[in-house]
């Protein structure tokens, strides 16, 4: 399956602008890229901007599901014989009193140019509430050619239910499961809680924080242990408006026997377009810390200290991290006379319902982590390794690098300060 992310930056109520920005970025695509596309996500809100003040601001941008994202779709869609999912702003009659509701709608239109769905969003965040309703029909499911059981939602339909409901309930993972979905579709305007003087310093770099966040989201999916596997496509936007920063760091993701690994993702300050096969190999797979301290018990390591300072990514792209701090070696930096791959497999991940209630006093961010001290999730609770794997054994998701100090990307869990810092580490060379 050929699965594409269009991230781009709109500008908030620059419609024109908007559509001619996507069609940039497609144009500039390869385009052997484009050839045999099955799917094609756009960001939520993708040609208005998303961070209106009030139902008077957004009303010149409002649609019906006839408008100009449709057409845009719809153009595409037949032009590239593909499925596409636009995130807009929809204008619709109330079933009883006629009179209009606004709702942050996901358009999705077939390879024949038909509406083939319309899923309004359920879980709104902050800024949505000042001019739209929330969804009564619950989460998308359905079932396309060419795509199979899908389930879609939108941003934070990935949050517990206005940051209220106990972490574990897992409103949107469960629904992926009840619609045995084998893809997940997710368009976003994910913003960040970081400083945004320092956040757009590397715009090639994913943020990893994030993507783990999203992640540990789907954890009853990836505590199912299916054998078949289940593609998560998070597109999202990049840029800035009205005070609000993005996160961009589009993704495609599969689950598969507990394990996550990463098709491709984009970093959080560039636009352009993901495309993935999910027939070919993944390029990255995503470890529990947890697991890379059982590892590091196997191979003998010891501790000792490290000072992160930056990461070089497989192209030769080098970014310095804003964070200076010195704490415990990571295990994954330690050297040993053992290759990886000697005499074991690495462990399985093992997942266990939290046994707490997490509650959140209100909506202030999209990370109901910034409210409490110490890991909050079984899935990458402690922190995250984003790997590069190659080469490739029966599947690609068992193997191990064939250089035994590859860069990482890395996100890891810091219990002693009031809000997550991410971290980025390269592995020290071994003596």
């Amino acid at each position: 399956m050929k699965l594409a992310c269009l991230q781009f930056a709109p500008q908030l109520g620059d419609i024109d602008s908007n559509l001619s920005r996507a069609d940039a970025v497609l144009r500039k695509a390869d385009p052997n890229d484009l050839d045999l596309l099955d799917l094609l996500v756009l960001p939520e809100l993708a040609f208005t901007g998303y961070n209106f003040r009030s139902l008077q601001h957004i009303y010149p941008s409002i649609e019906d599901a006839g408008s100009i994202s449709f057409l845009w779709a719809q153009t595409t869609a037949l032009k590239h014989d593909c499925t596409v999912v636009v995130g807009y702003p929809e204008k619709a009659d109330a079933k009883c009193s006629g009179s209009p509701e606004y709702y942050d709608s996901a358009l999705i239109v077939n390879g024949d140019g038909d509406i083939a769905g319309n899923y309004r969003k359920s879980f709104l965040y902050c800024a949505d509430e000042t001019w739209a309703r929330e969804s009564s029909d619950g989460f998308f499911r359905d079932k396309r050619p060419g795509l199979g059981n899908i389930a879609l939602g939108i941003g934070t339909d990935l949050n517990p239910y206005k940051l209220d409901t106990p972490w574990d309930a897992f409103e949107f993972g469960n629904h992926i499961l009840e619609a045995d979905a084998n893809v997940v579709i997710l368009p976003m305007a994910w913003q960040t809680h970081q400083d945004p003087r320092s956040y757009g310093h590397n715009p090639q770099e994913p943020d990893v924080e994030t993507l783990v966040y999203w992640v540990q989201r789907l954890e009853p999916v990836i505590r199912k242990n299916k054998d078949g596997e289940v593609i998560v496509v998070f597109c999202n936007r990049t840029g800035a408006e009205e005070g609000a920063v993005y996160t961009g760091t589009s993704a495609v993701a599969g689950i598969r026997r507990g394990e996550v690994v990463v098709y491709g993702v984009l970093g959080r300050g560039v636009a352009d377009l993901l495309v993935v096969d999910t027939d070919c190999p993944p390029r990255y797979k995503l470890t529990d810390t947890n697991t890379v301290e059982a590892d590091k018990v196997l191979d003998g390591t010891s501790e000792g200290e490290y000072e992160v300072c930056q990461l070089t990514l497989a192209d030769s792209i080098v970014f310095d991290s804003p964070f200076r701090e010195r704490s415990r070696r990571s295990p994954w930096s330690e050297t040993s006379d053992r290759t990886p791959a000697e005499g074991r497999s690495a462990p399985r991940l093992q997942l266990e319902i939290p046994s707490s209630q997490w509650s959140f006093p209100g909506n202030q961010s999209p990370y109901p982590w910034h409210f409490h001290d110490g890991s909050h999730s079984a899935a990458f609770g402690r922190g995250a390794i984003m790997t590069p794997i190659t080469p490739f054994e029966e599947d690609g998701r068992n193997s191990t690098p064939i250089d035994p100090e590859p860069p990482h990307w890395v996100w890891r869990h810091e219990p002693s300060l009031p809000t997550l810092n991410e971290s980025i580490g390269e592995e020290e060379p071994s003596e």
